[in-house]
């Protein structure tokens, strides 16, 4: 039973028509909590962030909350920032978990066959369909994730 008349998921629309209301505009995870803080205070601040990743098309994290197309909402910036979802220029949600765009697998090198290609500058990192550095590149990614997903959850602090 919601805490106000409306449950969060639908409060979530009211955060972004007020922070985000065009196309292009932004707002971070601390303008939700405060936007919650001032209008709806009863709402935990876990509660606001795990509705951010679950209405956010990119985060692979959001598979966590049984998510439904309706709920399509934003497009994860960074780690804290966050704006309106544009089906026309964002990659297609993530609903499955084949969604997620895995890296590819590298080809194993002996050490004769390596060539000095692989140190170039001029070589730019692949990315992930977020347009984000696959996790290969980023050690603290998965880590981060479950740790958020263990404080939403609360089985730790």
């Amino acid at each position: 039973m919601p805490i106000y008349d409306k449950p969060v998921r639908i409060l979530i629309r009211d955060l972004v028509a007020a922070l985000a209301p065009k196309q292009g505009q932004s707002f971070s995870k601390d303008d939700a909590i405060e936007w919650f803080a001032r209008n709806y205070p009863k709402i935990k601040e876990g509660t606001i962030t795990a509705h951010l990743i679950r209405f956010s098309t990119n985060a692979p994290s959001r598979l966590h909350y049984s998510v439904r197309s309706d709920e399509d909402l934003l497009y994860q910036i960074d780690g804290s920032r966050f704006r309106p979802f544009d089906p026309t220029r964002d990659p297609a949600p993530i609903h499955a978990k084949s969604d997620v765009t895995q890296p590819p697998e590298r080809p194993t090198q002996t050490p004769d066959s390596a060539d000095s290609s692989e140190f170039s500058s001029s070589a730019s990192p692949p990315v992930d369909r977020r347009g984000m550095q696959p996790p290969s590149r980023q050690p603290n990614l998965e880590a981060a994730e479950v740790a958020f997903c263990l404080i939403v959850h609360g089985d730790a602090r």
